[in-house]
């Protein structure tokens, strides 16, 4: 999954911009696009990954290619199926705050992953053609329909808030898929001609409240991050002019190591 690759720190997830967002094959390029993680309505430690998934090489046995969307809450310590299931229609779900630590949003809404009905089916990913679902929005949005599940709310600890995220125009399933990204969480930076995106990805250890850090640009504080209160991953970006001079100080008040 986008969430396992992160985690070993095979791809460095980045944030999708405010409209139109390029993604290609993960088994041809490790690129994956994340929403939220204190950001865009989500709190820290819960947030959606997009990956594109076709059925090619490693995956070639996938019944359809497309997006797939994952909703991580690392809230949760562990991904227990039997006591982590949920599902539109289970007795007070979803504020009985059953669901995985790392659920794949169905494009369906099926949710057959919850239900152990199958390992996967074509209608888990979302694409234009086939007719696909090309749309994941607000449970509150007037065009979501009659089936407001999967949504982009958030649900961490049971508690149910609408974002305001919505992902729309996904494209046909191919190599090369788009989306359209729009709300406060699409948080990705647009860097200028003279400009490069500098990207700081904090992967904290058992400790988390021992971990600090600064970047300076030309002496001055530009970011910084920390302590902090769970074992995740974070990152930051932003735009630096290609002329300064850029150093990077990460400290661990414990001195023993991450």
């Amino acid at each position: 999954s986008a969430w396992s690759k992160a985690m070993l720190g095979w791809v460095i997830p980045k944030r999708p911009v405010q409209g139109i967002n390029y993604i290609s094959a993960v088994q041809l390029n490790p690129e994956v696009y994340k929403i939220g993680d204190g950001e865009g309505g989500y709190p820290v430690g819960e947030y959606l990954l997009i990956e594109n998934r076709q059925a090619i090489l490693s995956d070639k046995y996938l019944p359809k290619g497309g997006l797939v969307i994952y909703h991580i809450d690392d809230g949760k310590l562990k991904n227990d199926k039997t006591s982590q299931q949920g599902w539109p229609g289970q007795n007070g779900w979803p504020q009985n705050n059953k669901h995985y630590r790392v659920a794949v949003l169905q494009a369906d809404g099926d949710y057959d992953l919850e239900r152990e009905r199958n390992l996967g089916d074509g209608g888990d990913v979302f694409r234009k053609n086939g007719g696909g679902v090309r749309k994941l929005l607000p449970s509150n949005d007037p065009n979501i329909g009659s089936n407001i599940y999967p949504n982009t709310d958030a649900y961490q600890d049971g508690n149910i808030r609408q974002t305001g995220l919505k992902i729309t125009n996904i494209s046909n399933s191919m190599s090369t898929m788009s989306f359209k990204c729009s709300g406060s969480g699409c948080t990705g930076v647009t860097c200028g001609e003279d400009e490069s995106l500098v990207t700081v990805y904090i992967k904290t250890d058992y400790y988390p409240g021992e971990t600090e850090w600064s970047l300076f640009v030309d002496g001055n504080v530009a970011m910084s991050g920390g302590p902090y209160e769970a074992e995740a991953i974070f990152d930051y970006q932003m735009c630096i002019s290609d002329s300064s001079c850029v150093e990077f100080e990460i400290t661990d008040s414990g001195n023993d190591g991450m």
